[in-house]
């Protein structure tokens, strides 16, 4: 009886155990700047921090409005610091008719074909200069998602 009593436990606890390691090996990013409901130009410099633990994975930004469900517009690739998993990507935040709207700011890591969705989306956008949007591609980490408003169009240079 004693031996039945011990694999069943072993069988409730083992999924648990399991979950815990998994858990552990996700990667994970999170927005720092801009915050959640902050107002933006043309363009804002998205900072965050990253926590790669399969070394096979990339952080991307992506935009959209919020009213535009469904599609995304990949930004360049993040400057990402191996040691310290901090990283930071300038983002586009629509045309000047988009003032008033609320834009989503995403990011995830990415990695083989959803990553080479992002690349290609890039790279044809640079030779046909028309950067359609994209469904979100498969994430290899939990997506962070914060809302900011367009209150104008110009950039800090202007």
């Amino acid at each position: 009886m004693k031996r039945s009593y011990s694999k069943a436990a072993l069988f409730l606890i083992m999924p648990f155990v399991f979950t815990m390691a998994s858990a552990e090996l996700v990667n994970t990013v999170s927005i720092e700047s801009p915050t959640d409901g902050q107002e933006v130009g043309a363009r804002v410099v998205v900072k965050g921090t990253s926590n790669i633990v399969d070394d096979e994975s990339n952080v991307w930004v992506l935009v959209h409005p919020k009213l535009f469900a469904g599609q995304w517009w990949p930004q360049n690739k993040p400057v990402r610091d191996i040691k310290t998993g901090n990283w930071e990507a300038l983002a586009y935040i629509g045309q000047k008719a988009d003032i008033g709207l609320e834009f989503e700011i995403a990011v995830a890591t990415f990695k083989g074909e959803a990553e080479k969705k992002i690349l290609e989306y890039h790279d044809t956008g640079r030779r046909t200069g028309s950067f359609l949007p994209i469904p979100f591609p498969e994430t290899t980490s939990p997506i962070k998602i914060i809302t900011v408003k367009k209150v104008s169009h110009l950039t800090k240079s202007d």
